[in-house]
């Protein structure tokens, strides 16, 4: 799945800054079902790593932004649930 829209994503996705500690911000093609994890740097202004993460449901990202805690949320519901590559 990712070799076929790696073009169309070559300089990355539209990613949306969210409120947390330890996500940057975030970015979702609903059509792949790939969602865009950019970390923070422990300066907290930057991002740091950019992860990929495929199968992951319209409803699991929207559960994602709207999570009282994102952080905690992507731990628990997708950091391990899904498989990912790293593209930064």
């Amino acid at each position: 799945i990712f070799r076929s829209f790696a073009k169309k994503y070559a300089s990355g996705f539209k990613r949306q800054k969210v409120t947390s500690s330890n996500l940057h911000s975030v970015g979702y093609d609903k059509e792949h079902k790939v969602l865009e994890v950019a970390f923070r740097k422990k300066d907290k202004k930057h991002p740091s790593a950019v992860y990929r993460y495929s199968g992951v449901s319209p409803r699991t990202h929207e559960r994602l932004i709207n999570a009282e805690s994102q952080g905690k949320f992507f731990n628990k519901k997708i950091r391990s649930k899904y498989g990912y590559v790293k593209v930064k």
